[in-house]
């Protein structure tokens, strides 16, 4: 990596993120100078993102800009994991009226699940325009291993949606495990 730094000095993930911005900031000033007078748009003016540094240690840190709430299954309860200071997507930095990134760290107990996920997900509706209720679909399948947990999901989004889902879907699940020393069975964390 090119940064001029020593070897010894550690990239923070403020850094990282604000980084992020710096280059989508740069590709959508040449996006846009490749477009004008075209027939192409650029779509979206923003991007979110959310990123997350899951150490081997009863806690986790994120930086959201903008990104749908990580969801910690945990002691019988589903809880959305507010940032302490909400910060909006990258493109629409002229809101920020704070500092430029914050990492907010939270607590991540063995047994504990995490579900981070794309707004295809919450953002899915039925028939009757009612989105997709994420959490009361983690609480149904909190018992199950992994990959039962997400084949679950996937079910219940598509019969939600009547498998017309209107946008991507992603979902990352991680499971802090009893034991470092032991995965339980659906893959690794």
């Amino acid at each position: 990596m090119r940064s001029g730094r020593s070897s010894t000095t550690r990239t923070t993930w403020s850094e990282v993120i604000n980084h992020c911005g710096e280059a989508l900031r740069r590709d959508a000033v040449v996006a846009v100078a490749g477009v004008v007078g075209g027939d192409d748009a650029l779509l979206e003016g923003f991007v979110t993102a959310l990123v997350a540094q899951i150490p081997d240690s009863p806690h986790f840190e994120t930086i959201n800009r903008g990104h749908p709430l990580p969801l910690l299954l945990g002691n019988g309860t589903v809880r959305p994991l507010m940032p302490t200071v909400p910060l909006p997507p990258f493109g629409l930095e002229e809101f920020i009226s704070g500092p430029p990134a914050l990492t907010d760290s939270y607590q991540f107990a063995p047994g504990d699940r995490l579900q981070l996920y794309t707004d295809g997900v919450i953002e899915a509706r039925d028939w009757d325009d009612t989105f997709f209720d994420l959490p009361e679909a983690m609480m149904a399948m909190r018992d199950h291993t992994r990959q039962a947990f997400l084949e679950g999901l996937r079910q219940a989004l598509l019969r939600h949606a009547q498998s017309r889902l209107a946008d991507d879907v992603a979902v990352i699940l991680v499971d802090r495990c009893e034991d470092a020393g032991h995965q339980p069975t659906g893959g690794p964390t």
